[in-house]
């Protein structure tokens, strides 16, 4: 089965099989690329997520079970470990695109 094909211009939704669903996951797009008549036609949904929904009393037990079994890999995710004392140059770095995740410590 080949991949479907991809627009990646914003706003524009990747074309997908029938029955499938779009996921709307661009902040500064303010209209969905995605024509009304290819929801109905297709037999589309188109599904918005803010910040993650996340659910954390769900969610965080969940990713703890994850990452003790070796299939969430934490240490790959983290850029650096800062002090508190480092926290305005550890902005300047997520600013800069320097660094992704950084975790404070407070000592």
């Amino acid at each position: 089965m080949s991949s479907p094909k991809r627009d990646l211009r914003p706003g524009v939704a990747p074309a997908a099989p029938r029955a499938s669903t779009s996921l709307s996951v661009r902040r500064s797009c303010k209209r969905p690329g995605l024509p009304a008549v290819t929801l109905t036609a297709e037999e589309r949904t188109l599904r918005g997520s803010y910040l993650g929904s996340g659910a954390p009393a769900r969610d965080i037990l969940r990713f703890l079970g994850l990452h003790r079994r070796g299939k969430m890999p934490v240490e790959k995710l983290l850029t650096r470990t800062i002090r508190l004392d480092d926290i305005n140059e550890g902005f300047d770095r997520l600013a800069d695109g320097a660094a992704i995740r950084q975790i404070v410590t407070f000592g």
